[in-house]
This record gives structure tokens, sequence and C-alpha cells, in this order.
């Protein structure tokens, strides 16, 4: 390398350490939102599962109700 160039290799070298920086913040946000997404899905699951109890002592109370 020599003298001449080593100011565009600099230069060259920081656009590519921002990049970096700019590319692993993307990954943590998209990591966040991920994280997120996957913390909905699973309140939604328990959500599901709590109706499917209610559901469930409904029927046996109907068919206790129905036997009588």
């Amino acid at each position: 390398i020599t003298n001449e160039n080593e100011p565009k290799l600099q230069d060259d070298l920081e656009d590519f350490a921002n990049k970096l920086v700019k590319f692993g913040e993307k990954q943590k946000s998209l990591s966040e939102k991920i994280r997120n997404e996957e913390n909905k899905a699973c309140k939604i699951a328990l959500e599901i599962s709590n109706l499917d109890i209610d559901l469930e002592q409904q029927r046996r109370k109907i068919e206790t109700f129905i036997l009588k």
C-alpha cells in the first residue's frame, strides 16, 4: 500500500465499520421485535388455553344439569 492509497483505505475502513455498527443496531432492533411478537403469541396461547378450560367447565355444568 502506498501512502497515496492510505487515506482512501482509511475512509473505506471507517465506512465499513459504520455499516457494521448500523447492521448490529438493526439486528438488535429486529431481535427485540421478534421477542415482542413471541411474547404476544404466548399470551394469546394462554388466553386460548384458559378459554378451553372455561368451555370444558361450562360443558360439565350443562351435563350435570341435564343429568339431574
